[in-house]
């Protein structure tokens, strides 16, 4: 799950961590950049959501699942 904020930054959740057990700390942040905040690795598909944020100004949130 991603959700971008009006400065353009990205807030994601972290690799191998239980989606439900997500502490606000383990929240992922990566700049319009692309650079990577923090200490907790974005999920894997973080280029992928950042592509569709970087081509879609109408897209604020993006929730990817496999089940």
């Amino acid at each position: 799950m991603s959700i971008k904020s009006p400065d353009g930054r990205i807030w994601m959740t972290p690799t191998g961590v239980d989606k439900c057990n997500v502490k606000p700390e383990q929240v992922c942040s990566i700049t319009p950049n692309g650079e990577i905040v923090g200490s907790f690795k974005p999920t894997s598909e973080w280029k992928m959501h950042f592509d569709i944020y970087k081509e879609r100004d109408d897209v604020n949130a993006i929730v990817h699942t496999h089940t």
